[in-house]
């Protein structure tokens, strides 16, 4: 989380897309090129002023999201927040 596409998007709270890899300046080209990964979509989890964590999509293809995939990116990240929220308010003896 200290530098690459992952942090921007912890930094800036946004949806951060990455169409390749290898030629922005922003992702860990190694780190991208040892997991075979050309694009990044990457969604902050937040919740109120924090961040509960980051949502990401990864892709071998460059240029495989678009901005639909964003949109949904962004409605996927809502959710998860909502539902990670309502399970942090459930008693450990509801989880059973």
């Amino acid at each position: 989380t200290d530098s690459g596409i992952s942090a921007e998007c912890l930094r800036s709270g946004e949806v951060v897309l990455c169409n390749d890899a290898h030629s922005n300046p922003r992702a860990d080209r190694a780190s991208c090129e040892r997991l075979g990964v050309r694009s990044i979509l990457a969604a902050p989890l937040r919740q109120f002023h924090g961040t509960l964590g980051i949502f990401e999509v990864l892709s071998p293809s460059p240029n495989a999201f678009d901005a639909q995939d964003v949109s949904t990116m962004q409605l996927l990240s809502s959710m998860m927040v909502t539902a990670i929220t309502r399970l942090a308010r459930l008693s450990p003896v509801s989880r059973q």
